[in-house]
């Protein structure tokens, strides 16, 4: 790993620290008293302990120890429903629910996808989004400003989409009801003659 890159990926893990630390703040500022409030922060602490081990790895040039155990994914707390109508542009989900511990928010969101140029074509056009969801409830949204077509490696010939992560996004923490399939991509607000085509 390069300087440059690693010094990128520490930016971006401490981008994700403060946006998790920022959530806790949120809920005891504006606690539900529910009961749910305590499994919440407890639950962004934990990621953000794990955040804090991998940062200072980073910093020391350690590579992170991989150890065998059992794969047990987060699941977020919801604060309401939504739907596509909601939305004024076009916008596609993307499940990240297996690579949003391993990667900054802002990238399981924007790579890496298999999706037509068109589809990526309309995003930019629309200045749409790239949503990313964990069983249905939104985590972070990028607005699209551009694409590319990744050229080698493991991931040659998926979708890498280039943006801004909205951080303040109302959709955020809520559930899109719409959402239905159960693989890793849904479009909505796109051509009727578009939406059912799968992709992966």
């Amino acid at each position: 790993m390069t300087p440059k890159v690693r010094e990128e990926r520490i930016k971006d893990k401490e981008e994700d620290h403060e946006r998790w630390k920022e959530q806790i703040q949120q809920r005891e500022l504006h606690p539900r008293n529910d009961g749910s409030d305590e499994n919440h922060n407890k639950t962004y602490q934990k990621m953000m302990d794990d955040l804090e081990k991998q940062i200072q790895e980073l910093k020391d040039g350690r590579p992170s120890k991989k150890k065998k155990v059992k794969v047990e994914y987060w699941t977020p707390e919801s604060k309401g429903e939504m739907d596509e109508t909601d939305f004024d542009r076009p916008y596609l989900t993307v499940s990240v629910h297996k690579t949003i511990t391993k990667r900054p928010t802002k990238d399981s969101i924007r790579m890496y996808w298999s999706i037509k140029d068109d589809r990526c074509e309309y995003l930019v056009e629309e200045k749409g989004y790239v949503i990313g969801v964990i069983e249905s409830v939104v985590i972070g949204v990028l607005q699209v400003s551009g694409w590319k077509i990744i050229t080698e490696g493991d991931n040659e010939g998926r979708v890498e989409f280039e943006g801004e992560l909205l951080s303040d996004h109302p959709s955020i923490d809520f559930t899109l009801k719409d959402r239905t399939v159960s693989g890793p991509i849904q479009y909505f607000n796109y051509p009727d003659d578009w939406k059912d085509e799968k992709e992966s």
